[in-house]
């Protein structure tokens, strides 16, 4: 299980942006670039950080914090089946691509491609059906129907920080490793996680 390749975009435009509802003029792109540049210092004492750390913690759902929306986080996400299943049920991140069973799993080292824990003997289950599928004795649903929930896949995510949020707030005490060790652990990293984030 692992979360890689994390790159953060549009955080300072987007501190920014938090202040347009008090605007009456938009910025000019110079001055656009001069606050974009004073707020990449991350200085406690700019104005624009601490309205935005403000909004930052207005409740959920609330439509204050939208700011958040435009700090865009792309990473890849390896997890076992098991994980994939609750991911998925976020509809605001996007998977850019994934790894596929469709066109590896029958050339892949199943007991490579799992997770600490897999039993044996499942994985031999999946290998005696990939074996069996290649001697033409059945179906690839068949072979996709044995495939351990503990084998691993990865995806390339776009998603933003708002909706990094919310998945703090629902699955920070999960009690699968993959929310509350691996995703936990990512989420501190990212910038202002502390302030936007947690």
């Amino acid at each position: 299980m692992e979360i890689s390749n994390v790159n953060v975009y549009g955080l300072e435009e987007s501190i920014l942006a938090s202040g347009y509802p008090m605007l009456l003029k938009t910025p000019n792109a110079k001055e656009f670039d001069k606050q974009t540049m004073k707020i990449a210092l991350l200085d406690d004492e700019n104005k624009h950080i601490i309205r935005a750390e403000a909004l930052a913690k207005a409740p959920i759902g609330s439509g204050h914090n939208n700011f958040l929306t435009g700090i865009i986080v792309q990473f890849d996400l390896e997890m076992p089946q098991y994980f994939w299943a609750e991911w998925q049920r976020y509809h605001f991140q996007q998977i850019v691509s994934s790894t596929s069973k469709m066109h590896k799993l029958l050339k892949a080292d199943i007991a490579k491609m799992c997770v600490e824990g897999t039993d044996e003997r499942v994985i031999a289950i999946a290998e005696e059906y990939v074996d069996r599928y290649n001697k033409g004795e059945c179906d690839f649903d068949t072979v996709l129907a044995n495939v351990p929930m503990g084998y691993q896949l990865t995806a390339r995510i776009s998603t933003n920080y708002q909706q990094i949020k919310t998945m703090v707030s629902q699955r920070k005490n999960h009690r699968l490793k993959a929310w509350n060790k691996v995703f936990m652990d990512f989420v501190k990293k990212l910038p202002m996680a502390e302030e936007f984030l947690l």
